[in-house]
C-alpha cells in the first residue's frame, strides 16, 4: 500500500531505497574509517543521482540520459583514480560514460534519440 501510494506520487521506491543505502554506507564508512576522495566521489554522485532519479519529473526530462552518462564517466574516472580491480571494469565505466555523453549530446541538441538501446 505504502509502494503504491510512492508510486502514484511518482516517485521510484527502488531507486529511492538505494540512495539511502548508499548513504547510510557512506556515512558509516567515512566515521569508521578516512576514505580517500574518490571514494567520496563515488559514493556521492551515486547518492545524488539515485536520490535524483527517484523523482519522476527527473526521469522523464530530457536531460536525465545525459545525467546518467556524466555519471558513470564520474565513477570510471574515480575508479581510476583510486587504482581499483579489475582494470576492465573501470575501462567499461570510462569508455561507456565518454562515449555515451558524447551521444547523449548530439541526441540533446538534436532532439533524437540515436544509439540507445532501450
Amino acid at each position: 500500500m505504502v509502494l503504491d501510494l510512492l508510486q502514484t506520487r511518482g516517485l521510484s521506491p527502488s531507486r529511492l531505497g538505494l540512495a539511502l543505502v548508499l548513504l547510510v554506507f557512506g556515512v558509516v564508512t567515512t566515521a569508521l574509517e578516512n576514505p580517500d576522495w574518490p571514494t567520496l566521489l563515488l559514493f556521492g554522485s551515486a547518492t545524488v543521482f539515485f536520490l535524483a532519479a527517484a523523482f519522476r519529473q527527473f526521469r522523464e526530462h530530457a536531460l536525465y540520459e545525459l545525467c546518467f552518462a556524466v555519471v558513470m564517466t564520474v565513477w570510471g574516472v574515480a575508479l581510476y583514480v583510486g587504482g581499483n580491480e579489475p582494470r576492465f571494469l573501470v575501462l567499461l565505466f570510462l569508455g561507456g560514460g565518454l562515449v555515451g555523453t558524447a551521444l547523449e549530446l548530439v541526441n540533446y541538441w538534436q532532439g533524437t534519440t540515436y544509439g540507445r538501446l532501450a
